[in-house]
Formats: structure tokens, C-alpha cells, sequence
């Protein structure tokens, strides 16, 4: 409001001259137009004489009302002077707003044409990302033409005054400049697919969505050619689309970075602050679906600002520490962020709308992809150059080819396993062609964190455990001598971190460089343990949720999805549970969420525990729990809620001194019948039975209709 009164204190009356007629190239009326503010009145009430006096001329060419909700009337006059009618086309440049209304005088009255995105595409005038409009002037018109403007978010009046045949021309080559970028961005992401596919390196993927929904969604609806593809029906969907494109492209942007620069293992804290950002972006896409429109594109427009500092902050941090990939990063987004901040400043209502702020983004854009592109390559050459390092480091200690060749084949098949038992059984049995010994035995850390001897190795060694374990912990192999044999024991370590021991057993003495070969395979049985260790932790961050310890809702989706099918298949009884804890707010609003945490993992456990081994239980999100029971009807899924409920009651989670509070469930139960087309009409049922249930008083079970 402040912004939109300094505006209007600015305006100065003034005459009006009739705009020129455009030759080749366009005329911007901004300097031809009076602005008054809209109060809700007719055209017909406009336009009568004692209402002229609140026109004012435009503060500049372009008008900028920055991000507002209102409406603005504008008009201008226009002359043909000429005995010849003149085909011209009146341009809005501004393909976001919501409502466009253009009068054209036609004797005493008005031709009204009405445009904007809360209007299907089909109803524009002429066919075009941007609004167009038709205008015929007769022979020797001479008239004022008035517009209306009605927005929700950024408010600039681009309109431009073609003629008709230079606008065809001139659109036709707008086209083929956006084309060209939109084929280099199509053609960069299918590249980078394909690269990711044969490689499997996680930065290449993640690189593609970034394009994806930065390059190409976001760029297309910037355009405005998602109303003109995507969703030229549906204008709600349009319109809501930007401020979640937007924050999508921020989130796959971040995860990018942090896969590019290896943050997680190279800089945990600043990790840690794109973690908590990239997470922001998330939640604030889905509050863009539901909330105030106008809020959540502030709120976006915002966030993005602050999401591109942090990128090039990040970049830029790890650049000083000595990665060479983020110098790469920064060279690359530098031009691109320069033009995506003057974006947002134009959108915001500081910077211009000109060719800069309406093209810079797409012309950066297509440079920075081939450049990232770059980096991804220098990156994969990285990791080459450092395995081929390693390899000839290997190469050197080897005797002969046929040990290198065997060498080769240890690691393949020990680095192609994730899993200990096969990791064991690879050295057992490939190990003794490197180097020669009676026996070979790898032992392994246990759970426990103790090394542990299976019983059918327990007999065949001259080692007791405690001497086993201080060969372990030290840092270099340990060479033996007993009555019986030699033995040398090879500690395992990944990260510094003790995990194992190789223990080879034989007649003869072991000579250092066949002690030198042993701690190379060490070396890779840690890197392989380290994968094993990471791919074990990925998959229960994959799987499990983080507070409760039950499945995470993908997972349980999953899991779900396939009880669901065989229950349909083969005509068997399938039911789910939904359960919310009551009171769960107030628990976190009086003593913290830390004690909601406790609240969560306490139910969670007292909730599984009350299942069958077959049942599937799984966080579906907040303090909402999910259950699938296979083989059960409607009566068994009453009583298992009942049960559960029950319990619960019984434990007595009180909580008191603050505001006395027993944290009770509410439970929802559904079964698969002939109307559950879906398993997410399964859930809904039991989701709306257990809303009935909460309405009801909480603390009950409620079975759906």
C-alpha cells in the first residue's frame, strides 16, 4: 500500500499526446498512457467527462507497481490520419496477469476484449503466450482507448502498440530464440541422463532435475507458454503452478550443490544449513498449493533470492577451501545468479522490465548448463584420475602380471559386494592365489562393536582373541611366529576407524612385500566395509523414519502398494488402520518437541508391538500412523485399533504442571471392498473414519461406511 500511495503522489497531471502509429518497430505507450487507480467503476462510468481528471500520466515508460493485489485502469489515445484503415495489435509483454481488458471504441460504444490467467487460453483474442489484441482503425479514427489491469503478485504494464504484419515477424523471431534454448537445455538434460545411466553417479541425476524444473519448467512458465501447453484450460492450475515450480527448481538446485561440492563429507555444517534451506523449499511448495496465493508467491520470490545467495555462497566458501570443482561452480552460476537476482529485483518492483530482466535468465541459463556440464566431466575425471592413481600404485607393488591380474579380480569381486558374509567368502577364496597360505580367515567387527570367530574357525588358529584384538588396533601388520606356523595379522581399518583383521596362516615366513600386498587388500576390504557401512545407513534413511523407528511413509507406500494388489487378486481380506494421537499439539506447545519426540517413539513402539509379524506399521506423517493388516476383515481390524487403543489408554502418558494432559489415539480402521478402486481410497476411508472418531470426542476407534 505504501509503495502504490508513493506512486500515485508521483503521477503528475498532465496532457496526453495520441500515440504514434508503429512503423517497424513497436511504440511503447507507457508514455502515452494516463493510470488511475480502479474504485470498482464501470467502463461507462470511466470514461465520462468528470472522471478524465484522475488519469495521471505514468511515472515511467513501463509502469511498476512491484508485488501488489489491485487493479488499475489506463488509456490512450490513438490517430490515423490516413484515408486507409490501419491493422495494428495492442501487446501486453507481461504474460502473468490475472485479469486484461482492452475497450476499443466502436461509434458510442465499446468492443470489450477480455484476457488474463484467470480466463481459459481459448478465450484470448489471438492465440499467444502474451495478451494480445486486434485493433482496426478506420480511416481517419481519431479515439481514446482505455485497459484495465487486475493482478495478484508482480504488477508491470509492458504494452506495446504493433503493427500487425511487424509483430508476426518479430514474433516469429522471438520464437526461434526461445526454441534455441529450450533445445539446448532439452538436449543438455537428455545428455546428462544419459550419462547418469551409464555412470550412476548420483551429481549427474540430480544435475538433470535441477534443469528440469530451473532451465525448462520454470524458464517455460516464466515465458508464459505453460498456459499456452500445459495448462491452457485450467488457469488455477496455471497460476498455482509458479511459486511450486519454483521452489522445486531451488530444492533440486541445492541437492545438486551438495552432490557436486560433496558437502556432506567435505564441509558437514555448511551441509547441514543447505539441508535445513533445501527442506524450506519443500515445505514451502506444498503451503503454495493450499495457502493464499498472493503469500505464497511473496514467500517464494523471497526465498528464491535467498536460495540463489546461498548457492553461490556455498560455491564460493568451498572454492576458498581449495576444491577446484567449486571454482568451476562459481564461474559457471555466476552470470546466471547475476541474472536470476535482476529477475527477482524486476519482480519485487526495483529493477526495469526490459530485455535484460525479461531475457537474461534464459540467455545465462544456456551458458551456465554447458559449463556445469564441464564441471560434471572434471569431476568424473577426478575421481579417474585419483582411481588411477590407486591402480598404479597397486601396479607397483606386484611381481608379475598374473599376480596383478589376480589382484584385479579380488578387488572387482569384494568391491562388486554388500554384504558381509560375501565379502568373507571372496577372500577366503580368492586371496590364496595372491598370496600363498594354508589358511585365511577375516574377521569382522560384530554389532557389538567386539571381534567375533564363527565357531568353525574357533580351532584353527595359534591366536587367542585378545591378542587378535590388539593386532586390530594397530595401525601396521603384526608378524607372528608360533611352534606350529607363521601367521601375519593384518588390521582392517576404514576412516582410522579399527573394523577387522586379515589373519593368513602358513608353514613359511610371509616376506614384506607379500605383507605390503596384504595391507593394500586391507585397504580395500575397509573401502569396501565403508560402502557396505553407507549403503546400509542410505537404505534405513530410506526406509525407516528418523524419530520413530517404523517404516517412512515412501516405504510403507510401498509395502502397502503390494498387500493392496495381492488382496485384489486373489479375492483375500486387506484392511488399514489410521491413527492419530490426541492432545499431540498441545504436548509440543506446553513442554517442547523434544518430549513430543519421546510422545512418538513411545506410541510407535507400543503400536508395534501390539502387531503381527505379517502387519505393515509405518509413519504416514506428523502424529498420524499407518497400518496394513492382511487377512483381516472389518471386525479383526475393530478389534486390533481396540487393542491398541486400549493400551495406550492404559500406559497413562500424562503429562502434568503446565496444563494436564493424557495423550490418548483416535483410530480410523477401512477394508478393501468392491469400491476400493485404489489403495489411496483405502487410506482415505480409514483417514475420514478416524476424523469422524476425532469429531466424536478422540480417545475411540471409528470403522468407515
Amino acid at each position: 500500500m505504501l509503495f502504490r500511495a508513493a506512486i500515485l503522489l508521483f503521477l503528475a497531471a498532465g496532457t496526453l499526446v495520441a500515440a504514434p502509429l508503429p512503423g517497424k518497430d513497436p511504440v511503447l505507450l507507457g508514455p502515452y498512457m494516463g493510470i488511475a487507480h480502479d474504485r470498482g467503476l464501470t467502463i461507462k462510468e470511466v470514461t465520462a467527462p468528470d472522471f478524465a481528471s484522475e488519469f495521471k500520466a505514468a511515472p515511467s515508460p513501463i509502469p511498476n507497481f512491484g508485488m501488489t493485489d489491485d487493479a488499475y485502469w489506463t488509456r490512450f489515445d490513438l490517430a490515423n490520419p490516413s484515408p486507409s484503415p490501419r491493422s495494428l495489435m495492442v501487446e501486453v509483454a507481461m504474460p502473468h496477469l490475472d485479469d486484461v481488458r482492452l475497450y476499443v471504441p466502436e461509434g458510442r460504444l465499446f468492443h470489450e476484449y477480455v484476457s488474463g490467467r484467470n480466463y481459459p487460453f481459448s478465450t484470448r483474442a489471438v492465440a499467444h503466450e502474451n495478451y494480445v489484441f486486434p485493433v482496426e482503425l478506420p480511416p481517419y479514427f481519431q479515439g481514446t482507448l482505455y485497459m484495465r489491469f487486475e493482478q495478484e503478485g508482480t504488477f508491470q504494464l509492458p504494452v506495446y502498440l504493433w503493427d500487425a504484419d511487424n509483430f508476426h515477424q518479430a514474433d516469429r523471431l522471438k520464437q526461434l530464440v526461445l526454441g534455441s534454448y529450450y533445445g539446448v537445455a532439452i538436449v543438455m538434460l537428455i545428455y546428462n541422463l544419459f550419462l547418469w545411466i551409464a555412470i550412476r553417479e548420483r551429481a549427474y541425476i540430480y544435475y538433470v532435475l535441477a534443469i528440469l524444473f530451473t532451465h525448462f519448467l520454470v524458464v517455460f512458465h516464466i515465458n508464459g507458454f505453460s498456459y499456452v501447453w500445459f495448462f491452457p484450460e485450467s488457469p488455477v492450475i496455471a497460476k498455482r503452478s509458479y511459486p511450486v515450480l519454483l521452489n522445486l527448481a531451488g530444492y533440486f538446485s541445492i541437492q545438486f550443490v551438495q552432490a557436486l561440492l560433496l558437502t556432506k563429507e567435505r564441509s558437514p555444517r555448511l551441509d547441514r544449513g543447505l539441508v535445513w534451506l533445501r527442506r524450506f523449499a519443500l515445505i514451502t511448495s506444498f503451503f503454495a498449493v493450499f495457502a493464499s496465493y498472493f503469500l505464497a508467491y511473496k514467500v517464494t520470490v523471497y526465498l528464491a533470492l535467498v536460495m540463489a545467495v546461498a548457492l553461490i555462497a556455498s560455491a564460493t566458501y568451498r572454492a576458498i577451501q581449495g576444491d577446484r570443482i567449486a571454482v568451476y561452480y562459481v564461474v559457471a552460476w555466476s552470470v546466471l545468479v547475476a541474472a536470476t537476482v535482476l529477475l527477482i529485483l524486476r519482480t519485487v518492483g526495483v529493477a526495469p522490465v526490459n530485455f535484460a530482466t525479461d531475457y537474461g535468465v534464459q540467455v545465462a541459463a544456456s551458458l551456465e548448463v554447458v559449463l556445469l556440464s564441464l564441471a560434471l566431466g572434471e569431476r568424473i575425471n577426478e575421481m579417474r584420475r585419483e582411481k588411477d592413481r590407486i591402480l598404479i600404485d597397486l601396479r607397483e607393488k606386484q611381481q608379475s602380471q598374473q599376480l596383478a591380474v589376480a589382484l584385479r579380480q579380488l578387488t572387482a569381486k569384494i568391491s562388486s559386494t554388500l554384504n558381509h558374509n560375501e565379502l568373507i567368502e571372496h577372500v577366503k577364496v580368492s586371496l590364496p592365489d595372491i598370496v600363498r597360505a594354508d589358511q585365511v580367515r577375516l574377521l569382522l567387527k560384530s554389532a557389538k562393536d567386539e571381534l567375533t570367530i564363527p565357531d568353525a574357525e574357533s580351532n584353527g588358529g595359534s591366536l587367542d582373541l585378545a591378542e587378535m584384538t590388539r593386532a586390530m588396533d594397530k595401525s601396521e601388520p603384526s608378524i607372528l611366529q608360533t611352534d606350529r606356523a607363521h601367521l601375519v595379522a593384518v588390521p582392517v581399518h576404514s576412516r582410522s576407524v579399527p573394523r577387522g583383521l586379515l589373519l593368513l596362516r602358513r608353514s613359511e615366513r610371509f616376506p614384506q612385500d607379500e605383507v605390503d600386498i596384504l595391507r593394500t587388500v586391507a585397504s580395500e576390504i575397509g573401502m569396501v566395509l565403508e560402502n557396505i557401512r553407507l549403503f546400509s545407513e542410505m537404505h534405513e534413511m530410506a526406509t525407516v523414519d528418523s524419530v520413530t523407528g517404523l517404516l517412512s511413509r515412501a516405504h510403507f507406500m510401498n509395502l502397502a502398494s503390494v498387500e493392496f494388489e495381492r488382496s485384489r487378486r486373489y479375492k483375500r481380506p486387506l484392511s488399514a488402520l489410521m491413527i492419530d494421537i490426541d492432545y499431540f499439539k498441545q504436548v509440543n506447545d506446553l513442554y517442547g518437541h523434544q518430549a513430543g519426540d519421546e510422545i512418538l517413539t513411545r506410541i510407535a513402539t507400543l503400536c508395534k508391538s501390539s502387531l503381527r509379524e505379517v502387519d505393515i506399521i509405518g509413519r504416514y506423517g506428523g502424529d498420524e500412523f499407518s497400518v496394513m493388516l492382511p487377512e483381516t476383515p472389518p471386525r479383526g481390524a475393530r478389534d486390533v485399533a481396540e487393542r491398541i487403543r486400549k493400551r495406550i489408554e492404559k500406559e497413562s502418558l500424562k503429562f502434568t504442571g503446565k496444563g494436564d494432559l493424557q495423550v490418548t489415539l483416535s483410530l480410523g480402521t477401512a477394508t478393501v471392498d468392491k469400491k476400493t478402486d485404489s489403495l489411496k481410497t483405502l487410506l482415505s476411508r480409514a483417514d475420514a473414519a478416524l476424523l469422524e472418531g476425532k469429531k466424536a470426542g478422540k480417545n475411540r476407534v471409528a470403522a468407515a461406511r
